[in-house]
């Protein structure tokens, strides 16, 4: 119709989706349903997230996408000798091969940063995904 504002596909899509039955759901599992334990956020499903919250943190950016590569924050680094990597264990894991030769999680590097407990680190970084964390 002429003078009525297009909608966007996000427009549609919330007036599609009526979520009003939530309240009906015990608020009990959907925590539980919700929530991840803090090892769960370290594996190489939430890749991308922890690269992005690891660039914020330390203040680097990853040179490209495929070779997951940076300069080392914690040294006078003029080769990009940090790496972010999937280990054996299907675990997010940062290493320097530069000055540090040093091996991390993100819980490590969050500890290491913000001078913090490792229940801080996790809550942290919990947060930055949006997720409740179940089990510490």
């Amino acid at each position: 119709m002429p003078g009525q504002k297009k909608q966007t596909i996000k427009e549609r899509s919330i007036t599609f989706f009526n979520l009003s039955f939530l309240p009906l759901i015990p608020n009990k599992y959907l925590e539980y349903s919700m929530s991840v334990s803090c090892k769960d956020l370290k594996s190489k499903k939430y890749f991308e997230p922890t690269k992005g919250f690891v660039e914020s943190l330390l203040n680097i950016e990853f040179i490209d996408s495929c070779s997951n590569r940076a300069h080392c924050p914690f040294h006078e680094d003029r080769r990009d000798s940090f790496r972010i990597y999937v280990d054996g264990k299907d675990e997010i894991r940062f290493h320097c091969f530069g000055a540090c030769n040093r091996d991390w999680d993100v819980y490590d590097l969050v500890m290491l940063k913000e001078k913090c407990s490792f229940p801080d680190a996790q809550v942290r970084f919990a947060k930055f995904l949006g997720i409740d964390i179940l089990a510490r």
